[in-house]
Protein backbone atom coordinates (compact mmCIF):
# COMPACT_ATOMS: atom_id res chain seq x y z
CA UNK A 1 0.00 0.00 0.00
CA UNK A 2 2.51 2.15 1.34
CA UNK A 3 4.80 1.15 -1.68
CA UNK A 4 1.42 2.26 -4.06
CA UNK A 5 1.08 5.53 -2.86
CA UNK A 6 4.97 6.36 -3.38
CA UNK A 7 4.54 5.38 -7.00
CA UNK A 8 1.46 7.54 -7.45
CA UNK A 9 2.81 10.51 -6.00
CA UNK A 10 6.31 9.82 -7.78
CA UNK A 11 5.38 9.10 -11.37
CA UNK A 12 1.61 10.32 -10.97
CA UNK A 13 1.20 14.11 -8.76
CA UNK A 14 4.92 14.99 -8.31
CA UNK A 15 4.97 15.50 -12.49
CA UNK A 16 1.91 16.92 -12.83
CA UNK A 17 2.24 19.78 -10.02
CA UNK A 18 5.91 20.25 -10.77
CA UNK A 19 5.83 20.88 -14.61
CA UNK A 20 2.72 22.98 -13.88
CA UNK A 21 4.63 25.42 -11.99
CA UNK A 22 8.06 24.91 -13.54
CA UNK A 23 7.24 24.75 -16.98
CA UNK A 24 3.66 25.76 -17.35
CA UNK A 25 3.42 28.76 -15.30
CA UNK A 26 7.07 29.92 -14.56
CA UNK A 27 8.93 28.87 -17.94
CA UNK A 28 6.12 30.10 -20.21
CA UNK A 29 5.96 33.94 -18.53
CA UNK A 30 9.66 34.36 -18.26
CA UNK A 31 9.77 33.05 -22.28
CA UNK A 32 7.32 36.18 -22.81
CA UNK A 33 8.54 39.06 -20.17
CA UNK A 34 12.39 37.96 -19.94
CA UNK A 35 15.63 36.70 -21.84
CA UNK A 36 15.16 33.21 -23.41
CA UNK A 37 18.06 32.35 -21.54
CA UNK A 38 16.64 33.37 -18.21
CA UNK A 39 13.17 31.27 -19.20
CA UNK A 40 15.51 27.99 -19.31
CA UNK A 41 17.88 28.64 -16.76
CA UNK A 42 15.88 30.18 -13.78
CA UNK A 43 13.20 27.64 -13.53
CA UNK A 44 15.61 24.67 -14.03
CA UNK A 45 16.86 26.39 -10.84
CA UNK A 46 14.73 26.71 -8.69
CA UNK A 47 13.21 23.26 -9.81
CA UNK A 48 16.63 21.78 -8.14
CA UNK A 49 16.52 23.61 -5.31
CA UNK A 50 13.03 22.89 -4.63
CA UNK A 51 14.19 19.45 -4.34
CA UNK A 52 16.42 20.28 -0.91
CA UNK A 53 18.72 18.37 -2.52
CA UNK A 54 22.34 20.08 -2.48
CA UNK A 55 24.57 16.66 -3.79
CA UNK A 56 21.89 16.38 -6.21
CA UNK A 57 21.78 20.08 -7.02
CA UNK A 58 23.33 19.51 -10.75
CA UNK A 59 21.50 16.75 -11.58
CA UNK A 60 17.72 18.73 -11.17
CA UNK A 61 18.90 21.81 -12.48
CA UNK A 62 19.67 19.61 -15.72
CA UNK A 63 16.21 17.67 -15.38
CA UNK A 64 14.71 20.77 -15.32
CA UNK A 65 16.44 21.31 -18.64
CA UNK A 66 15.51 18.08 -20.04
CA UNK A 67 11.83 18.54 -19.18
CA UNK A 68 11.88 22.52 -20.18
CA UNK A 69 13.33 21.02 -23.53
CA UNK A 70 10.59 18.69 -23.95
CA UNK A 71 7.67 21.52 -23.52
CA UNK A 72 9.79 23.55 -25.62
CA UNK A 73 10.30 21.35 -28.40
CA UNK A 74 6.74 20.03 -28.31
CA UNK A 75 4.69 22.98 -26.99
CA UNK A 76 2.60 20.95 -25.13
CA UNK A 77 2.64 20.33 -21.24
CA UNK A 78 1.89 16.89 -21.27
CA UNK A 79 5.48 16.73 -22.62
CA UNK A 80 7.29 17.76 -20.09
CA UNK A 81 4.69 15.87 -17.86
CA UNK A 82 5.28 12.56 -19.50
CA UNK A 83 9.30 13.19 -19.30
CA UNK A 84 9.06 13.62 -16.13
CA UNK A 85 7.03 10.64 -14.97
CA UNK A 86 9.15 8.46 -17.06
CA UNK A 87 12.29 9.89 -15.41
CA UNK A 88 10.59 9.08 -11.86
CA UNK A 89 9.57 5.90 -13.09
CA UNK A 90 13.06 5.05 -14.11
CA UNK A 91 14.22 6.32 -10.71
CA UNK A 92 11.89 5.07 -8.26
CA UNK A 93 12.57 1.11 -9.97
CA UNK A 94 16.22 1.77 -9.68
CA UNK A 95 15.14 2.40 -5.76
CA UNK A 96 12.64 -0.63 -5.55
CA UNK A 97 15.10 -2.90 -7.13
CA UNK A 98 18.42 -2.64 -6.94
CA UNK A 99 20.53 -4.67 -4.45
CA UNK A 100 21.41 -2.71 -1.07
CA UNK A 101 24.50 -1.50 -1.06
CA UNK A 102 25.82 -3.90 1.89
CA UNK A 103 24.52 -6.97 -0.47
CA UNK A 104 26.59 -5.52 -3.48
CA UNK A 105 29.87 -5.41 -1.04
CA UNK A 106 29.49 -8.99 0.03
CA UNK A 107 28.67 -10.23 -3.41
CA UNK A 108 32.29 -8.38 -4.75
CA UNK A 109 33.65 -9.50 -1.85
CA UNK A 110 32.80 -13.39 -2.23
CA UNK A 111 33.37 -13.32 -5.71
CA UNK A 112 37.25 -11.76 -4.92
CA UNK A 113 37.43 -14.49 -2.67
CA UNK A 114 36.42 -17.46 -5.13
CA UNK A 115 39.22 -15.92 -7.55
CA UNK A 116 42.45 -17.84 -8.24
CA UNK A 117 45.19 -16.57 -5.84
CA UNK A 118 47.95 -15.07 -8.27
CA UNK A 119 51.17 -16.46 -6.87
CA UNK A 120 53.97 -13.91 -7.48
CA UNK A 121 56.83 -16.37 -6.80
Amino acid sequence: MLLGLLAVAAVGLAPLTEEALFRGLFFRRLRTRASVAAAWVLPALVFALAHWNPIGLAIYVWLGLVFAHAYSRTGRLGAAILTHAGANAITLSLLLFSPPEADQDQAEDQARASEPADDAS
